[in-house]
C-alpha cells in the first residue's frame, strides 16, 4: 500500500529474545496433529475458493493443543507471521485487563486521570470501560481506501507520529456511554493511557507484552509496533503466526489461565472476572440505530460477539450464540467456540469485502456439532 511508505514509526517491537531462547533446551511441540475424523470440507471450499475475488493464506483450527485442520498458501506456512490488522485491538483488550489489575483499577477509571490533553467537554467522564466499549462519544471517521482524503484512521495510522494526541484533540458528539461507533482511534487513545500509567518508566512499558503475554505462552514471531511516540499501535500493527494466534485463543478460553492442564503449575495471567465482562454485550451497541451494514452488530469490550439486542438477529444466526470473535481488516478472523473448546483463524486478503464470514463460521460450527 502507498501509505505504508509514509507511516512515522518509531520502531518494530519484535518479541524476540534471542539469548533467552537459544539456550532454551528443544521443547516438545506445543501442538500435535489430530487423528479425530474431521475433514472440514465445507469450510476449506468456501475459504480457498478459486473462483473467489479474495485469497486465502492460511487457516488453522485447534482443539486445546491438537490441530484438527491446518492449511497455507500463498507463500505462507505455520511459522510465518501475518499482520492481525483490527485483531489487534483484542490482543490490546488483554493488555488493558492485565494493567488494571496490575493498578488495582476498575475500566470505571476516568482516562483523564492520566491524559489530562483531552479536548473532548466529556473528558472527566470518558472512562477506559467507554473506550473498551467504542462508546466515548468522540467524533471519528473509520474510512479506509475507499475514501482517504476523510479518513481519520488513515491520517492516524500513516500520518500521526503520536497516534494518542491525535484522538484526544477530537470532540465529542455524544455523551459517553450512549453510542456505539467503531473507532481504531478509541484503541489508540486506549493504549495511549496505558502507556502514561507507566509514568516514565519506558522500559517496563515497552516489555511489557513480551514478559506478560507472549514469553509465558511461548510465543516466539509476535511482533507490534510502536508509533512515534512509543505507543503501542493497538488498533492495528501486531504481526503472529497462526499458531501463536491460536495460543492466545486458547488463553481465552481457558479464562485467562495457562498453561492449559490442570496438573501443571497454572499461572492466571487474565482477570477471569474482566474476560467475563469482555464479552458481554455493550449496552451502547442496543442504544445506537446502526447503519445497514452494522445494524445487527454485536459488542463487548474489544471482541465481536454473537448476541442478539432486544429486537434484532444474531449476526451469525445459526451458530451459538457464546462464540467470541476477533475481526481484522482483509477479512483476518479468528473465532473462538468456548462449547467445544475450538479455536479457528483465517488470514488472508480481500480489498473487495467478498470472503464471507459468515458461511465460513457457519460451515465450521456445524461439522463441529456434527462430531
Amino acid at each position: 500500500m502507498f501509505f505504508d511508505i509514509l507511516r512515522p514509526m518509531k520502531t518494530i517491537m519484535t518479541f524476540l529474545s534471542c539469548l533467552s531462547f537459544s539456550l532454551l533446551a528443544q521443547s516438545e511441540p506445543f501442538f500435535t496433529e489430530s487423528g479425530e475424523a474431521f475433514s472440514f470440507k465445507d469450510q476449506e471450499d468456501i475459504a480457498f475458493d478459486p473462483r473467489g475475488k479474495f485469497s486465502t493464506n492460511s487457516v488453522l483450527i485447534v482443539r486445546d493443543q491438537t490441530i484438527l485442520y491446518e492449511r497455507y498458501a500463498n507463500g505462507y506456512d505455520k511459522e510465518k507471521p501475518h499482520r492481525l490488522w483490527s485483531m489487534t485491538k483484542s490482543l490490546s483488550s488483554l493488555l488493558i485487563g492485565m494493567r488494571l489489575k496490575d493498578l488495582d483499577l476498575t475500566p470505571e477509571r476516568p482516562i483523564s486521570a492520566d491524559l489530562p490533553s483531552l479536548s473532548s467537554n466529556f473528558k472527566d467522564q470518558i472512562t477506559v470501560r467507554h473506550l473498551l466499549h467504542m462508546s466515548s462519544g468522540l467524533n471519528w471517521n473509520e474510512f479506509y481506501e475507499r475514501n482517504p482524503f476523510q479518513s481519520d484512521v488513515i491520517e492516524m495510522l500513516y500520518l500521526s507520529k503520536d497516534m494518542g494526541k491525535f484522538v484526544a484533540s477530537k470532540e465529542s458528539i455524544a455523551a459517553p456511554g450512549t453510542r456505539f461507533h467503531y473507532s481504531s482511534g478509541e484503541t489508540n487513545l486506549l493504549m495511549d493511557w496505558f502507556k502514561k500509567t507507566f509514568k516514565n518508566d519506558f522500559q517496563a512499558h515497552d516489555l511489557y507484552p513480551q514478559k506478560r503475554l507472549f514469553d509465558p505462552l511461548e510465543v516466539k514471531d509476535a511482533t507490534w509496533e510502536q508509533d512515534a511516540s512509543g505507543t503501542f499501535v493497538g488498533s492495528s500493527y501486531a504481526y503472529m503466526s497462526p499458531r501463536s494466534l491460536a495460543k492466545i485463543g486458547l488463553l481465552v478460553l481457558n479464562e485467562g489461565k495457562w498453561p492449559l492442564k490442570e496438573s501443571e503449575e497454572q499461572s492466571q495471567l487474565v482477570d477471569p472476572l474482566y474476560l467475563k465482562d469482555s464479552f458481554k454485550l455493550a449496552p451502547s451497541v442496543c442504544q445506537t440505530n446502526l447503519s445497514n451494514l452494522m445494524k445487527d452488530s454485536s459488542y463487548g469490550q474489544h471482541w465481536w460477539l454473537n448476541k442478539a439486542c432486544p429486537g434484532k438477529k444474531k449476526p451469525f444466526d445459526k451458530v451459538s450464540k457464546d462464540i467470541i470473535l476477533a475481526y481484522g481488516h482483509h477479512g483476518q478472523t479468528l473465532v473462538l467456540f468456548p462449547k467445544h473448546n475450538v479455536v479457528a483463524i483465517r488470514f488472508g486478503a480481500d480489498k473487495e469485502g467478498t470472503f464471507s464470514r459468515y458461511k465460513w463460521i457457519t460451515a465450521i460450527s456445524k461439522e463441529l456439532n456434527n462430531d
